[in-house]
């Protein structure tokens, strides 16, 4: 029998953040979405051993992690999909993380001539409400502004150096310049032989 006296009340929540990334919008969605692992740092997962984390990138797919011996947590299903642009999750809050509850956690990137805009918000209800929206806020300004920023703005640096017939050419894989900010190319470097 229930004790009214034990009900905690839900409340809601809703916390969000925008970050400047330096790449185009179609090298930010994919990262976010095909090479989640590549970026979600280990401290963030459920599991002290996981295999990986997972977004099936469709509506209705699932949001989760994975782990090794075949278990896994399901974060949630993608309630809105259009790629390129906008992602949400509907997410189950577990007594375990702040809930029970529910919540929507929304993506969307806009292009702004060489960087892509993310606005990430996560919207919310549960009995934890204050705590969901502390914990949550800077959960997610370190994973995606930090570790995403960080994993895809390096990945745009790491492309491939082009050789010519004996001159130096250097090949960067993005379209605003080289990796120092200053729009020119570093000195050349001695040939060596």
């Amino acid at each position: 029998m229930l004790n009214p006296r034990m009900m905690k009340p839900a409340q809601s929540y809703q916390v969000g953040f925008e970050v400047s990334i330096r790449a185009p919008r179609e090298r930010v969605w994919a990262a976010l979405v095909e090479e989640t692992s590549n970026w979600w740092p280990k401290d963030f997962f459920s599991a002290e051993n996981p295999a990986g984390f997972v977004i099936e990138g469709q509506l209705g797919g699932r949001v989760y992690e994975a782990w090794h011996g075949g278990g896994g947590v399901l974060w949630g299903t993608v309630v809105v999909w259009s790629p390129g642009y906008r992602m949400t999750w509907a997410c189950e809050m577990y007594p375990d993380w702040t809930g029970p509850g529910r919540s929507f956690v929304t993506f969307d990137l806009e292009e702004r001539g060489v960087e892509t805009l993310m606005k990430v918000s996560d919207a919310g209800i549960c009995i934890s409400a204050s705590q969901a929206a502390t914990s949550l806020g800077s959960g997610w300004q370190r994973l995606i502004g930090t570790h995403f920023k960080s994993y895809v703005e390096a990945a745009m640096w790491a492309g491939p150096t082009a050789y010519d017939s004996g001159r130096l050419s250097v090949h960067f894989d993005a379209p605003h310049g080289p990796p120092n900010g200053s729009g020119r190319l570093p000195p050349p470097r001695p040939r060596v032989g």
